[in-house]
């Protein structure tokens, strides 16, 4: 028989988790593949917790500028907004709400708005978050491409 340790489950939800891990081992599942999936669960709880998860497993990979960038509008746009909150109870209004906020600068909120769904595709890839994409539907602002001039 197969056993490892998880902290206590946190709520009703966390429980169910652990059970369905627990029958997935029993059914032939790697236990270590189950218990990291796990972690990963509780190291998202929130999405400050999910931006930090993002940080280290995705953001750090890209070159300068760009992690620069993302770090800059997930920490100015997106953490005051959704910080506190669960992954799971953030939906399209939200989105809505800060493409609202942000009517004055709308191609800051493109840049947000790509952020962040770039955010949630990757907790559904990494089992953090059921889908669908919150911030799919949301429709971009127009953005006139720069005049370029041959000098």
């Amino acid at each position: 028989m197969y056993a490892f340790s998880i902290e206590q489950p946190a709520s009703v939800a966390d429980a169910a988790q652990l059970a369905t891990a627990g029958a997935k081992v029993l059914a032939g599942g790697d236990p270590m593949a189950i218990k990291h999936a796990l972690k990963g669960r509780a190291e998202a709880s929130s999405f400050a917790a999910f931006v930090q998860l993002y940080d280290r497993r995705h953001i750090s990979k890209k070159k300068g500028r760009t992690a620069e960038e993302d770090r800059r509008l997930s920490r100015l746009h997106l953490a005051p907004l959704l910080g506190s909150r669960s992954l799971v109870s953030i939906t399209k209004a939200d989105f809505l709400r800060l493409k609202d906020e942000m009517a004055e600068k709308p191609i800051a909120f493109n840049r947000a708005r790509a952020l962040a769904h770039s955010m949630f595709e990757r907790a559904m890839e990494w089992d953090l978050h059921p889908g669908p994409n919150s911030v799919s539907k949301v429709a971009k602002n127009a953005e006139r491409p720069r005049e370029r001039f041959l000098s």
